[in-house]
């Protein structure tokens, strides 16, 4: 299971028609596309995907649970001021909570600012100690399956800045 964020409004800096194969097959769901003819073309358009996710950031990010949960609460521990004890609540289901376009922005510019001045990376040093001490402990547990890294935190907040408001689904 996995976390879905959908950017409501989201900066376009590569429009989809210039990806062909996106263009052909987006609007056919996947259980009516021609079986053979996708076969041919599926790998093009996963590779298309992604990179249009990539020119463009406020459309879509994702993590896994796992990931997700520490990210999540690393943005509402840092910001309270832009995520309310209810949104960060329901932010941990996928239920559609979210933030508007201005929040979604300010919580992009603190989570830059947060990496700028090293909280993420001592947050992320302290998370992995954190997790290797848990899985000595209990190697069969999932304490210790909880990932943070400075790389998801940057995603994640160049989507909130371009996202124009999102949605977690």
């Amino acid at each position: 299971m996995g976390m879905d964020v959908s950017g409501i409004n989201p900066k376009c800096n590569k429009p989809v028609k210039d990806f062909p194969m996106l263009v052909k097959w987006e609007d056919i769901p996947y259980g009516e596309r021609d079986k053979e003819e996708w076969k041919k073309e599926e790998e093009q358009y996963w590779k298309e995907e992604e990179e249009f996710n990539k020119a463009n950031a406020g459309v879509y990010f994702r993590n896994n649970c796992w990931w997700w949960r520490q990210l999540w609460d690393f943005c509402a521990f840092h910001c309270p001021d832009i995520i309310n004890k209810e949104t960060h609540k329901s932010g941990h289901y996928n239920d559609g909570a979210g933030l508007n376009d201005k929040d979604a922005i300010n919580l992009g510019i603190k989570l830059l600012t947060l990496i700028a001045d090293g909280t993420a990376g001592r947050h992320e040093k302290e998370i992995t100690l954190s997790n290797e001490a848990a899985k000595d402990k209990d190697p069969k547990g999932f304490s210790g399956s909880y990932p943070f890294s400075v790389e998801n935190v940057k995603e994640f907040a160049d989507f909130c800045i371009q996202s124009g408001g999102f949605k977690i689904w």
